[in-house]
């Protein structure tokens, strides 16, 4: 396994070097691999970028030791209402960071959630990959629901 995380960061080397040659090359990343896909799926300048950073968006779950699956599954981010992948770290519970990520984009509506924007998840694997009840956490956080609403502070 570390022969091939060594081969990998080499070949992304080599890889920045040659989009060099092409223009400005931004790295965009965090510490791990899950932080790392919240930022791309926040990520957004004007040419490139999901900019998933509010409500109505498709989402791609996988799990971060099972990079085969990632790879299977990028497909489903290029076409139709998919989006970005976003990882997490075994088949039980939902890591902080992707929960809060998914409580920042979480649809709301005030009067009539038929006229509300909607979040779309995939997960990538069965029952055994990603738990019933970590699918279902996942669900619940893509769901619209009723915005909390401010008690007005000005008085008829």
């Amino acid at each position: 396994m570390r022969r091939a995380i060594a081969a990998l960061l080499c070949l992304l080397l080599v890889l920045a070097t040659e989009l060099k040659k092409l223009g400005t090359v931004k790295r965009l990343g965090a510490d791990n691999p899950i932080d790392s896909a919240i930022a791309f799926a926040r990520y957004t300048d004007p040419t490139f970028g999901w900019g998933v950073v509010d409500p109505g968006h498709g989402l791609v779950f996988a799990r971060s030791d099972r990079p085969l699956d990632a790879a299977a599954a990028s497909p489903l981010s290029v076409s139709g209402s998919y989006g970005p992948l976003l990882l997490l770290a075994g088949p039980t519970g939902l890591d902080g960071a992707v929960g809060q990520y998914l409580l920042d984009i979480q649809p709301g509506y005030t009067r009539d959630p038929v006229r509300g924007v909607y979040n779309h998840g995939w997960i990538v694997g069965d029952d055994r990959t990603i738990s019933v009840p970590t699918q279902a956490r996942i669900d619940s956080l893509l769901e619209i629901r009723k915005a909390q609403t401010q008690p007005s502070s000005s008085s008829p």
